[in-house]
């Protein structure tokens, strides 16, 4: 049972999260030249489904805390990773923090965590 929870709601969370990290921690080529606009629809809706995935798994396997509950919860860690990816970034010599990629992020996570809140809710 604990196997069959994990690989269906916990496994998701991990296989967004590791694409993710890869993704944000690859160096693009100058070639590519992505423009403002498909970097942060990539940032938006990246991070949108983690938090979707991240709300669904807590909501799911019972993981409700007093103050707040899935919601709060699945937003919090969804900002603290979109954080800490900006961060490791900044550590990088071919990459840089930027301040929209983090409201970008920001923004994407409480869609997600709002898209999974009115879509259980139907």
């Amino acid at each position: 049972m604990v196997k069959k929870v994990f690989f269906r709601y916990w496994f998701p969370v991990i296989v967004c999260a590791l694409a993710i990290f890869i993704l944000s921690l690859s160096a693009i080529p100058q070639e590519i030249g992505l423009e403002i606009c498909p970097d942060k629809i990539f940032h938006f809706s990246a991070y949108a489904a983690l938090a979707f995935l991240f709300f669904r798994a807590f909501y799911n396997t019972g993981a409700r805390p007093a103050a707040g509950g899935p919601a709060v919860r699945a937003f919090g860690a969804v900002f603290a990773y979109g954080a800490l990816m900006e961060i490791c970034q900044l550590l990088l010599p071919y990459r840089s923090l930027e301040i929209l990629d983090i409201f970008f992020n920001t923004a994407g996570a409480l869609s997600g965590v709002l898209f999974f809140n009115f879509r259980k809710r139907k």
